[in-house]
């Protein structure tokens, strides 16, 4: 069977070419060859003529599956239209708009849909391999570098540099397709103690179809409990380390009344059990 390329495809005017693939076959099913003299010669020219016509139905049978499995051209390639406008299908895209044709399909909004997920999960991927490229073209990671481009792509560089940092870390071949690049992020800075088990994370995150989140609950589920601080829980939830609640109340009275003084300790109050509850979370394998 003759596969169509790429070019074939782009070149196709797909409502003539879909009334023709369906138009075409059904002709074709029903012809009958006309009777000749039979012959050693004739009985080859027959079945020769049998064989392209089997070969013409196939043919348009492929394209007529080619055009069902591509509606309305939306999945063809991104072309530029000048003035900062993009092309994709039927759609046009702008820096501040997606315009769609006024007779869209329910079909192309899917595939737009579709486009618009892939793109977004896939954005820092291409940017970390980018900027890794032009490390590979220009000698190492240095700060020249970083700084064109985050002038270019308008990201800040510390940003552009994690994304480096990411993708050579995961080479494209090791990044499964359901994976995000915040998966990847999240083991990438893994603590020590998970380093070597970062493939069997990976793919326990792919072959149960992880959110982010869920992927960081399970990091942690996997970490043993943070060290007790010397003297154990009765310590951590003595009266000297638990939160004064009467105090609280006092400095956060006055706040309210509009004394800066106490606004002032009552934030550092504050900062100091929530680095209490921190603690106390560690403690119990919560964080």
């Amino acid at each position: 069977m003759t596969r169509l390329t790429r070019d074939d495809r782009q070149s196709l005017d797909l409502g003539k070419v879909a009334s023709s693939a369906y138009g075409a076959r059904n002709a074709l099913s029903g012809f009958d060859l006309p009777d000749v003299v039979h012959s050693d010669a004739n009985e080859e020219r027959i079945r020769e003529l049998e064989a392209e016509r089997e070969k013409l139905i196939a043919d348009l049978e492929q394209a007529r599956q080619y055009l069902e499995t591509m509606p309305n051209q939306t999945n063809a390639l991104l072309t530029q239209s000048g003035n900062g406008q993009k092309q994709l299908g039927r759609f046009t895209l702008t820096p501040t708009s997606l315009i769609a044709p006024e007779n869209v399909s329910g079909d192309e909004l899917n595939v737009m849909a579709e486009f618009i997920r892939d793109v977004n999960g896939s954005l820092q991927f291409w940017i970390g391999d980018l900027i890794n490229l032009y490390f590979a073209m220009y000698g190492n990671a240095n700060s020249a570098t970083i700084n064109w481009l985050s002038n270019a792509l308008d990201i800040e560089g510390v940003t552009l540099q994690q994304y480096a940092f990411v993708c050579k870390k995961f080479p494209q071949h090791a990044r499964a397709y359901n994976l995000k690049y915040m998966h990847f992020r999240e083991v990438a800075f893994i603590a020590k103690e998970l380093e070597s088990k970062v493939s069997d994370i990976l793919a326990y995150a792919s072959e149960n179809k992880l959110s982010t989140r869920d992927l960081q609950m399970y990091i942690k589920s996997l970490l043993p409990p943070k060290a007790l601080p010397k003297g154990g829980l009765d310590t951590l939830l003595s009266k000297e380390r638990a939160p004064n609640l009467g105090n609280l109340r006092k400095l956060m009275s006055s706040a309210r009344s509009g004394d800066a003084k106490a606004k002032t300790a009552l934030r550092k109050e504050i900062d100091t059990y929530r680095a209490w509850l921190k603690e106390l979370a560690e403690s119990a394998g919560l964080e």
